[in-house]
């Protein structure tokens, strides 16, 4: 199971570029350097950050730094058959990405893939057919138990 998650305190490396740091989930996967770097600068780009790319999160305000947090938790893929978890506090965006990604919502801004296919040209048949073969959701509401106990 991949983590993508977003944490309340961004979890940067002081020691990397915001670059750098962009790259780690890519290069934790294996990715290679120029791939991992040309995606890297699109999430910073997408960002609004890709002129900051060479500097240090401590020379970043908080928002700055939370944006880059999330360049890096958005820069990646799902392979098929992978179990992705999207947890995180309240307000932290979890439903809007959810929304985004089964287009209940319109993106303002970025681009979301499904099997390489870009979301906002599928009809509303293709995506019906997606979120019945190609995604499964397990509601936010607590259930007694574990969410792994949930899922099974």
């Amino acid at each position: 199971m991949k983590d993508g998650q977003l944490q309340h305190n961004f979890g940067l490396f002081p020691h990397r570029t915001l670059l750098e740091n962009t790259e780690y989930g890519l290069e934790v996967q294996g990715v290679d350097k120029a791939e991992r770097r040309q995606r890297a600068e699109k999430a910073l780009d997408n960002a609004k950050l890709l002129s900051f790319k060479d500097q240090y999160p401590a020379q970043l305000s908080g928002g700055m730094q939370q944006r880059v947090g999330l360049a890096r938790a958005f820069n990646m893929t799902i392979e098929e058959g992978e179990i992705f978890v999207i947890m995180g506090l309240s307000g932290s965006g979890k439903s809007t990405l959810i929304r985004l990604l089964n287009r209940l919502i319109e993106p303002t801004d970025g681009q979301l893939f499904i099997d390489g296919q870009e979301i906002t040209k599928f009809n509303k048949k293709q995506m019906l057919d997606i979120r019945r073969k190609k995604m499964s959701m397990v509601f936010q509401n607590r259930v007694n138990g574990r969410w792994v106990e949930t899922l099974i």
